[in-house]
């Protein structure tokens, strides 16, 4: 199997963490192949993780999924600049990836992992499925896939990334949660369930509406773990 990070891509990935470090504006430096791109994190942004663009030339579609991905990247940034730990639904983990992009094989298109997160306390790598809303068959179909692919690279991961060590891969769908209780046991696969809330009505109905409509780059959004998730080794 074609090596993921080859020497020109692990160096990607150390110039992008370099330039993560030391930024100040709403941009994540995303490492690739080929290079490092500039994807804004803007939270007014309509659909942040594109490259780098201005106030006045935003995309012109949205998309919710996106924006919840550059909330958890600026979480993490926002730890000393992703010096430190970030606390998600009570952990904490180093943020390692946005939109870790598996090629295409006979079988699969190409695919990107939404976050890969690190949670030192464990040695475990975290997989999250970010939803906007509560699209179950899809997510399982996705972890299934993504924790398969990341097992097989987790000594490249450890090396890149200067990990410790990797004892196992966890999986976790995170979408949208509702205020009533939902008293019916989703099949998860073995996967485990984060659910996340906001009171300022960026939820409705179950599902992540606009949220790039509220005036703060800081809106608080409470992430809840309902359910662990198994382990992959």
């Amino acid at each position: 199997m074609t090596t993921l990070f080859d020497k020109n891509f692990a160096e990607n990935v150390r110039k992008a963490w370099d330039a993560n470090k030391n930024e100040v504006d709403n941009i994540y430096h995303h490492p690739t192949t080929n290079g490092v791109v500039k994807k804004c994190i803007d939270l007014s942004c309509n659909k942040p993780l594109t490259k780098e663009h201005s106030l006045d030339n935003k995309p012109k579609s949205n998309s919710p999924e996106r924006w919840l991905e550059a909330y958890v990247i600026r979480q993490a940034k926002q730890s000393d600049n992703y010096n430190g730990m970030f606390e998600l639904a009570r952990n904490n983990y180093r943020f390692l990836y946005s939109q870790l992009k598996f090629p295409r094989t006979e079988k699969s298109p190409a695919r990107p992992l939404d976050c890969l997160l690190y949670e030192t306390k464990t040695t475990h790598l975290i997989i999250i499925e970010l939803k906007a809303e509560r699209v179950l068959q899809r997510a399982v179909e996705e972890l299934d896939y993504y924790a398969g692919r990341v097992l097989e690279i987790k000594s490249e991961l450890t090396r890149v990334f200067n990990l410790e060590e990797v004892a196992a891969v966890e999986g976790f769908i995170v979408w949208p949660g509702r205020k009533r209780k939902d008293k019916s046991e989703f099949d998860l696969g073995g996967w485990g369930l984060i659910e996340y809330f906001n009171e300022y009505g960026m939820i409705s109905n179950g599902k992540l509406k606009t949220p790039w409509e509220q005036p703060s780059q800081n809106q608080a959004i409470e992430f809840v773990k309902l359910k662990e998730s198994k382990l992959i080794k």
